[in-house]
């Protein structure tokens, strides 16, 4: 039976996407509401949200949310986490772990094909913490951020 996030793991994820309640580009700091015009970045809004994430909420000018509906529209968005774990991984998981990886292809894009999925697949769950902190870099840079939600994650893989 498939397996979903549980409030657990929507509350891990919510720790490391900050909340936004207007539309902002990504690559402008400070961050400060969109006011229309080509981005340099990604417009996002609330948890993460884009619009190549799943919820189909429209990014109009002026969009304003409050935090219950951004939750709302990043429980939509890790549908497709929550999908490709489901379909990946081929060994009994605890939520906890499940709730780990789901945070991590949530914010790599990746678990097909990497050796973390590999690991735990074959039972090496011993290997599973080194695993994870190969993914700590973006765009050839170790990142604080990364390392911190990376461990983050492994605490919570190992939560019992």
């Amino acid at each position: 039976m498939a397996k979903k996030i549980s409030t657990v793991g929507v509350d891990f994820i919510k720790k490391w996407e900050a909340f936004v309640a207007f539309i902002y580009d990504d690559l402008v700091k400070p961050t400060k509401e969109w006011k229309g015009g080509p981005a340099k970045g990604t417009l996002t809004i609330g948890y993460g949200h884009t619009k190549a994430a799943a919820d189909p909420i429209k990014m109009v000018l002026g969009l304003k949310i409050a935090e219950a509906k951004a939750t709302n529209i990043l429980e939509n968005d890790l549908g497709p986490a929550v999908d490709a774990v489901n379909a990946a991984v081929k060994v009994p998981l605890t939520q906890h772990q499940f709730d780990a990886l789901v945070s991590f292809k949530f914010n790599t894009g990746r678990l097909a094909g990497t050796g973390l999925l590999n690991r735990i697949n074959e039972n090496k769950f011993d290997q599973v913490p080194t695993e994870f902190m190969k993914w700590v870099k973006s765009k050839g840079k170790i990142l604080a951020g990364l390392k911190n939600r990376r461990k983050g994650e492994i605490d919570l893989w190992n939560k019992p």
